[in-house]
């Protein structure tokens, strides 16, 4: 069985979505879509709801925020290899594409000791890791570094 995908590479939640699918052996009809286009707006998407606004500054307050949800992540993470039991799980696949996004934009993951271990165990054992995460967030980061020049 084929799914059709319509995605950014540059969303970690597509990303997620990416990792679960190689995970499991589901066979995607990958369709990106180029969000800063406009794309998303055609009338054939307006069906779906808008998750983010237009937020596009640094907020203290959400980095604050950030921050907190790393060491509830941490704390929760002693003594455990995995987010939700003793194997690899979807949930450790969704949270490997928002930490590793995280990180990419400079938030230091090796603060939470119990975070940077994990992530290194997902790394190497996450199906697919390479191609569905870290080829994606190399297009993230060459999006943005674009951007921050114009």
């Amino acid at each position: 069985m084929t799914v059709d995908l319509y995605y950014t590479p540059l969303s970690s939640p597509c990303r997620a979505v990416l990792l679960t699918a190689e995970a499991i052996g589901l066979s995607l009809n990958l369709k990106e879509i180029d969000l800063f286009s406009g794309e998303h707006l055609k009338p054939e998407y307006e069906q779906y709801p808008v998750v983010f606004g237009n937020a596009t500054e640094y907020n203290e307050e959400r980095y604050k925020s950030l921050q907190g949800a790393f060491e509830v992540l941490d704390k929760f993470l002693d003594g455990q290899d995995y987010a939700a039991g003793r194997n690899l799980t979807i949930a450790d696949l969704a949270l490997v594409a928002t930490v590793s996004t995280s990180e990419m934009f400079g938030f230091e993951v090796e603060n939470y000791a119990n975070v940077a271990k994990w992530m290194d165990r997902i790394k190497s054992c996450a199906p697919g890791y390479r191609k569905a995460n870290v080829e994606c967030l190399q297009m993230l980061k060459k999006f943005v570094e674009d951007k921050n020049k114009e």
